[in-house]
């Protein structure tokens, strides 16, 4: 699976979480998984949506930090001080981050539909780019607490699918159009909802199946499972 540039084999990552050991070899990545981990299976901590600016913005600070709590050459829980770039996208000034993200809590909140709400929130934080890393991270965990607080389905984006959701954020961001993003990560959560995650060996099969940890570049697509 992915975590965002972070590559591990599931049973690699598995191990990573049941032993909480960190490899050798791979420090600062062992630290994500384990960071990413934390938060995402806590239901107490996923329950927690924000009710205005200020609890909108320690939330985000504060999943962050738990998050890149293994980098501190990432300064977690800390928003950036320098402008970053992927590619020829250049985001969100450091000096208006904050204002940014008060700005695009309005609209959150002018929602009512969790999986909207769950969409917006990740969308915001990704367009921002508000970290040094860990963006993805900590967007993706913000969309999935909105899911979780509503009792919806939770949204994964497996290996194989990476590229479309890459290329729907890319259409939003560039031509703004949601249409495309709206269907993937439709797709994407059911894709999760025909899962059984019953037992680890049960889900990893079917996902297997549906080519959830195949590299797009192998031309795989990801499947429903009937």
């Amino acid at each position: 699976m992915v975590v965002s540039h972070t590559r591990f084999k599931v049973d690699e990552a598995k191990q990573i979480i049941d032993s909480g050991v960190i490899p050798e070899v791979r420090p600062a990545d062992g630290h994500d998984i384990l960071g990413t981990y934390r938060i995402v299976s806590s239901l107490d901590s996923m329950k927690q949506t924000p009710q205005d600016p200020e609890t909108f913005i320690e939330l985000l600070l504060s999943r962050h930090a738990d998050i890149m709590v293994g980098r501190p050459d990432k300064r977690p829980g800390r928003f950036k001080e320098e402008i970053n770039y992927a590619g020829a996208t250049r985001f969100v000034d450091p000096d208006l981050v904050k204002g940014t993200l008060t700005q695009g809590f309005s609209l959150y909140r002018s929602l009512e539909h969790p999986f909207a709400r769950a969409l917006l929130i990740m969308f915001l934080v990704a367009e921002i780019h508000p970290f040094d890393d860990g963006n993805g991270r900590t967007a993706r965990a913000m969309m999935n607490s909105e899911l979780v607080a509503a009792g919806e389905m939770r949204i994964i984006i497996p290996s194989v699918f990476r590229n479309e959701y890459v290329a729907s954020l890319k259409r939003l961001t560039n031509h703004l159009q949601p249409e495309s993003f709206i269907s993937v990560m439709s797709f994407a959560q059911e894709f999760v909802s025909k899962i059984s995650f019953e037992t680890y060996a049960a889900a990893r099969s079917q996902m297997e199946e549906c080519n959830a940890f195949d590299d797009p570049a192998d031309d795989k697509k990801l499947l429903l499972l009937s």
